[in-house]
């Protein structure tokens, strides 16, 4: 995030490493708090979920919510101050598409660095403005369900409780409800915390299935780029998290034999 990194192992990694077979719609938190070292890695992470998407569809959308959320498909400003959170010092650029092939991935990171800081808004951190946004613009243009179908993985990043709220859960219980009703379906989640690890924030997400809630560990958030291979192990992968965080699980456990 400091820009003291070796551009060609960080390209090898990205390349060669991470594994997203399927298009991932990228969605990042850009709350106050958000601000500094949270929202360059957001943006970090955003550009390798790009990069990485399988077609140029996916390349070229990405999600912002605060107060309201909205979805952007393609670079049209930058940042040029030095203090990157000054957005009256942004420049207006000719629409350019968020991932450049002919480009390396620093190069396309900076670039959508750039264009994302200059886009930041503030505010609060109203997660489930995103599916009733959904529905907004499907109201006006229907085919958009079935191109977010085209979908199946959404990652969130953020560092603060959803909605604005010390009840994540049912935020996001609130948020797949919405899904279902207005898209026909429950995308999967992959939500990436940004904020400093606590084991009673991991405890909000107990009990709720198609989530992975990754801890802000760069070697956890190493694992799930690098080995999301098959959305069927994922399917079945969430319940049995599920059951493993909470008290279900402890009858099973008392009657493992210990072989050693």
């Amino acid at each position: 995030m400091n820009n003291n990194i070796d551009s060609l192992s960080v390209e090898s990694f990205v390349q060669n490493k991470v594994n997203l077979p399927y298009n991932n719609l990228i969605i990042i938190d850009e709350s106050g708090s958000m601000q500094g070292k949270p929202f360059n890695f957001a943006c970090f992470l955003a550009a390798v979920l790009l990069v990485k998407n399988p077609d140029d569809d996916g390349r070229n959308l990405i999600g912002m919510f605060a107060n309201n959320a909205r979805f952007l498909t393609s670079i049209t400003q930058q940042v040029t101050s030095k203090n990157s959170l000054v957005r009256n010092s942004t420049v207006k650029v000719t629409s350019q598409p968020f991932v450049d092939p002919k480009l390396s991935f620093m190069d396309n990171y900076r670039r959508i660095h750039s264009y994302l800081t200059a886009e930041f808004k503030s505010g609060g951190t109203y997660f489930n403005t995103i599916p009733h946004l959904i529905q907004e613009i499907a109201k006006e243009d229907p085919t958009v369900i079935d191109y977010l179908k085209q979908y199946p993985v959404w990652t969130i990043v953020s560092d603060g409780d959803l909605c604005g709220s010390i009840n994540s859960g049912n935020a996001l219980r609130d948020f797949f409800r919405v899904c279902e009703r207005t898209i026909g379906f429950e995308p999967f989640l992959i939500f990436i915390d940004v904020h400093t690890w606590s084991s009673k924030r991991t405890l909000r997400w107990k009990g709720i299935d198609n989530v992975i809630h990754i801890v802000n560990d760069p070697n956890k958030i190493e694992t799930i780029l690098t080995n999301f291979k098959d959305l069927q192990i994922f399917d079945i992968y969430t319940p049995l998290q599920s059951i493993h965080a909470s008290n279900r699980y402890d009858p099973i456990k008392q009657n493992i034999i210990d072989e050693q």
